[in-house]
């Protein structure tokens, strides 16, 4: 069991240690069609959830052109940090803003939110110089689309990592609540059930279309709005088979989206 736990920090550090060492980044037509793998004809998902660093950028672009309205929309609800555990809750002050979390999911942002933000990156993909296609449409995907993302080329999935969520080794593929631990008695150490926390967009192991943590981590919002798929960091097995959703009330911090690209005639 040690081994396990030892085995998924490494690796969520080496993912992390990956992003530390990337050049910097630019938000441009190469940077979202690298971003996306096609999961039907006209139809992208995007490989990872979205991260810190394009939302911040969002955020950025609404202050510079003085859109008040929208930015209030928009904003981060830092206070969701708040209603975890203390060594999460520290997150609020940091998570958003420091360069370290660029690679994490974004959350803590509304419905209304993801769509403001859908429609900015249709907005700038469209207005790019030097781009694929002429014209597209950047959203959240509605359940059918989401679950054949997860799904991926694997017709007998029940998760989006497959018939199961650990692999032949016994170390599990997503970031979830571990329901399967061995009861904890060293009062002079955490609790591994009670340690959760995100992780990097491109951390433990994709689906065969190539797109990560469509299982756990961040769960994800669709195009209807109150409805999250895929189970977050904080949920058990149970939340993240394909067939299960969770009803969203209000942004939470486990609580991301994760944008589709859709290639218009």
């Amino acid at each position: 069991m040690k081994k396990i736990l030892l085995f998924q920090i490494l690796f969520v550090c080496v993912s992390l240690s990956g992003y530390c060492q990337k050049e910097k980044q630019i938000l441009d037509a190469e940077y979202i069609e690298k971003s996306v793998v096609k999961i039907s004809e006209n139809l992208f998902a995007c490989k990872y959830e979205t991260n810190n660093w394009v939302y911040r950028q969002f955020l950025k672009d609404l202050l510079a052109n003085k859109k008040k309205e929208e930015y209030q929309i928009a904003m981060v609800y830092t206070e969701g940090w708040l209603k975890q555990p203390v060594y999460i809750a520290s997150l609020a002050k940091l998570y958003h803003s420091d360069k370290q979390y660029d690679e994490f999911p974004v959350v803590n942002v509304s419905y209304d939110a993801a769509v403001l933000f859908c429609e900015w990156l249709s907005m700038k993909y469209n207005s790019f110089p030097g781009r694929k296609y002429k014209k597209v449409q950047i959203r959240l995907p509605n359940e059918e689309e989401w679950m054949k993302a997860a799904k991926g080329k694997n017709l007998e999935a029940i998760y989006p990592t497959g018939i199961g969520l650990k692999n032949k080794h016994g170390v599990p593929m997503a970031n979830y609540k571990r329901t399967d631990l061995p009861p904890h008695t060293d009062p002079n150490t955490p609790d591994p059930e009670d340690i959760l926390m995100l992780a990097p967009v491109k951390s433990y192991w994709p689906c065969s279309f190539g797109i990560y943590n469509m299982a756990g981590n961040a769960a994800e919002m669709i195009a209807t709005k109150g409805m999250t798929k895929g189970g977050g960091f904080v949920d058990s097995e149970n939340s993240l088979f394909l067939e299960s959703h969770a009803l969203m009330e209000t942004a939470a911090s486990h609580i991301g989206f994760r944008y589709f690209l859709e290639v218009l005639p």
